[in-house]
């Protein structure tokens, strides 16, 4: 099992969930300690240069900041500070920004 949401969802993951697994992974390095249980692993993010490399977009896809990844609670929190700061800029947010709060 890879979990890749750690530390978000760390409290979903302990338990029953990870127990049922022989080998864990996490892509929290603090985590590992947290779930208090022998073969779980800290692992990273990684990609392959032969597939993850730089292409041309289109213009609907480029932006001058992109944050790619789940619109937590603490998340939306931190985007709605720097809101003043972005208005300036082209912004792309993907990941279920709406599924947890307004922004």
């Amino acid at each position: 099992l890879w979990l890749v949401e750690d530390p978000y969802e760390i409290d979903l993951h302990r338990g029953e969930m990870v127990e049922a697994y022989d080998l864990v992974f996490t892509n929290e390095r603090q985590a590992v300690a947290e779930y208090k249980r022998a073969q779980v692993f800290y692992l990273p993010w990684c990609c392959n240069p032969e597939v993850h490399r730089q292409l041309s977009v289109g213009e609907e896809y480029q932006s001058d900041l992109c944050f790619v990844g789940m619109g937590f609670p603490n998340r939306l929190k931190v985007i709605n500070s720097l809101a003043p700061l972005l208005k300036r800029l082209k912004v792309k947010l993907i990941g279920e920004w709406n599924r947890w709060g307004k922004l």
